[in-house]
């Protein structure tokens, strides 16, 4: 695993009973872990990506990316907001969406990281931050472990190509060498990318320097 758990810090968590409604656009400081045990509908995130969720599904967004969310099928939301000090793990570098692997220890660390104490000793809150990078390096592992065709191995080129967009959009000449590196042919990759992300890369490379 790229990161080690002193590097991961606990800031906060909390959860909601989620009516049929529409939070506006947002965004954190930090990585927000959202978990949705019920409910469905859909995020919207800037630069035009759109993610779909349904139960059992967990949505990781980076620090400062704005995102709002559809709630389209009444549910819960299980929230943590967690700092990563050391070098971030590739899989965070863009957003993360997942069915979460059936353990009920995972649901159950969710849970606790979601409704801390109010006051928290030294003790605790390193006991937090010791969970919370458990959480992480265990949902790395099973995101390494999915077969490509779990994922769909255009899905995996797009996700690829957004996060070298995310990283080096102020420097990026042309799309070729990005699809170059996604390791994938240009046209496949603009019809890859439309497809999962319901924007054209060209667009989204734009309005990824217009945001930043």
């Amino acid at each position: 695993t790229a990161v080690y758990s002193p590097a991961f810090r606990f800031v906060s968590g909390w959860h909601t009973n989620q009516p049929k409604s529409y939070c506006p656009a947002h965004e954190h400081q930090a990585f927000e872990l959202v978990y949705h045990p019920l409910g469905s509908g859909q995020t919207a995130v800037s630069g035009g990506g759109i993610y779909r969720f349904s139960p059992g599904v967990l949505i990781i967004y980076p620090p400062l990316l704005s995102h709002d969310q559809h709630t389209e099928k009444e549910g819960t939301d299980v929230c943590v907001l967690f700092t990563i000090a050391g070098m971030v793990p590739a899989f965070l570098k863009q957003v993360l969406t997942m069915q979460l692997p059936n353990d009920r220890s995972l649901a159950a660390d969710m849970e606790r990281l979601s409704n801390p104490p109010a006051q928290m000793s030294e003790l605790r809150r390193a006991a937090f931050d010791h969970r919370i990078a458990a959480l992480i390096m265990t949902l790395e592992a099973s995101y390494d472990s999915l077969p490509v065709e779990s994922l769909g191995a255009e899905a995996v080129h797009a996700e690829r190509a957004c996060a070298i967009i995310r990283e080096r959009f102020s420097t990026i000449l042309g799309l070729d060498e990005v699809a170059k590196e996604a390791g994938i042919g240009l046209d496949r990759l603009r019809h890859a990318f439309k497809l999962h992300y319901g924007i054209g890369m060209s667009k989204f490379l734009q309005r990824t320097r217009l945001d930043r």
